[in-house]
């Protein structure tokens, strides 16, 4: 996923997108959002998919936001094996169409415009294709808006919901694959992450023996499941262990599909034991362009992460750098990290506090940030996470108890929150909601 922003005041005309130079695998999706100074939140214009055969010299599409008085425009490409992108965004505003600079802006393939507009970003990035992780980009990534007065409830979502530690990744027909905490790992899938609807499990009819003895007992819950879709197939890290222990591990599989029985089994990734003073449970991966990182870790001594081989998604060697904790006072609690870049900055988000109570839980979202996967990472007041810092994006609000286990993932909404929270019967629930960025480039939940 690539994104770009642009920050104008006036009123916009239209806005002239051109994804130049384009070298797909197998497709490539856009969407464009406005916010606007009224709404402040991300309001879709334009969004599609297009599976050339062939090299496009470029595509170019053009989207009217009906004189809206713009906060800001921000475009998302999402790569399905993009090798290569260069994106161009002119907005043109009102005053210079009428100054005689009418752009014109052709569909699909072709030549680009060569008009002036009043703004252009560019941005350029060779990635591995991941529709989880953000690639690497010379523009800032943020929404310039205002974080709402209080925090927005979950999307309205039906048929199969309820799910403890939620990972998301799309497939590149567009399915939705939606794993979570559970014997054998489940499986739901969806076309409009509106609607989900049961798809088996991962390991069926307790197929993953090799995690027994870290469960302790015969098909035991799998957690924490991250799923992420690249280079055409699925990569699937979780992690096996037993309440209140550090004697856990972190296993790999993949699949080309992400259906019940395609599934194969890759192995042990890393563990710990009672002595290691850490825990291999919570796994997150970041694909940072040819590098590939492993974020995990819960209470104890905190958050770590370490480089992955991208042939083996093992680890590369026995380094491993803390990256977050919390102080003895609350047990150390902290879990379920993420590392999700966006523009010239990691962030890591996090759960702080206590999981897994249903209506009780305490569990909330917090994030810092860092110009290196490896950290340092600071909360907005500048405090580091390796001293307990954090910057609360999500806590429990009205109905909505104990947010927490997220992943942060680009769909064809935006860049999307994903993670589980409790109703007031105990039942835990999926929640979505789209994130937004601030003018000094912190992440808010925006709708």
């Amino acid at each position: 996923m690539a994104e770009d922003a642009y920050d104008q005041e006036d009123s916009i005309k239209s806005i002239e997108v051109k994804l130049a130079e384009i070298v797909p695998k197998e497709e490539i999706c856009w969407h464009v959002r406005l916010h606007t100074y009224v709404m402040n939140i991300a309001t879709p214009l334009s969004r599609g998919c297009v599976q050339p055969k062939k090299k496009l010299n470029d595509l170019c599409l053009q989207v009217n936001p009906k004189g809206a008085l713009a906060r800001q425009f921000m475009l998302n490409v999402e790569d399905q094996g993009l090798q290569e992108a260069q994106l161009v965004v002119r907005a043109q505003s009102a005053s210079t169409a009428a100054n005689g600079t009418e752009s014109q802006c052709l569909q699909g393939t072709g030549s680009s415009t060569t008009t002036s507009s009043k703004s252009t970003v560019t941005s350029s990035s060779k990635t591995t294709s991941s529709s989880k992780t953000s690639v690497t980009s010379s523009s800032k990534t943020t929404s310039a808006a205002s974080p709402p007065t209080s925090y927005p409830n979950p999307w309205t979502v039906s048929g199969s919901t309820n799910v403890h530690d939620p990972t998301l990744a799309r497939r590149s027909d567009g399915t939705y694959f939606l794993l979570a905490t559970a014997p054998g790992i489940s499986i739901k899938k969806s076309t409009d992450l509106k609607t989900w609807t049961d798809a088996g499990l991962v390991w069926p009819n307790g197929q993953a023996t090799w995690t027994d003895s870290y469960t302790g007992t015969s098909n035991g819950n799998l957690w924490a499941p991250d799923l992420t879709w690249a280079n055409n197939q699925f990569y699937l890290y979780y992690a096996a262990s037993s309440f209140g222990t550090s004697n856990s591990a972190i296993f790999f599989a993949t699949s080309p599909t992400g259906e019940q029985g395609t599934w194969v089994n890759q192995g042990l990734v890393t563990s710990t034991t009672s002595t290691s003073g850490y825990n291999a449970i919570d796994p997150s991966l970041l694909i940072d362009g040819s590098k590939w990182y492993l974020a995990f870790g819960s209470f104890w001594t905190g958050i770590k992460v370490t480089e992955i081989s991208t042939s083996t998604g093992k680890p590369l060697s026995s380094a491993i750098t803390a990256i977050a904790t919390r102080p003895s006072s609350v047990s150390g609690a902290i879990e379920a990290p993420q590392i999700f870049k966006s523009g010239s900055y990691y962030y890591l988000f996090a759960s702080f506090d206590k999981c897994c109570l249903g209506a009780s839980s305490t569990y909330r979202i917090m994030v810092g940030r860092s110009s290196s996967p490896l950290g340092p990472f600071v909360d907005a007041n500048g405090t580091k996470m390796i001293d307990g810092g954090g910057t609360q994006i999500l806590a429990t609000h009205g109905s909505i108890y104990g947010p927490g286990g997220q992943q942060i993932v680009s769909t064809s909404s935006g860049i999307t929150l994903v993670y589980h929270y409790y109703q007031s019967d105990g039942t835990a629930k999926l929640g979505l909601n789209l994130l937004a960025w601030d003018a000094n480039g912190w992440p808010f939940v925006a709708s």
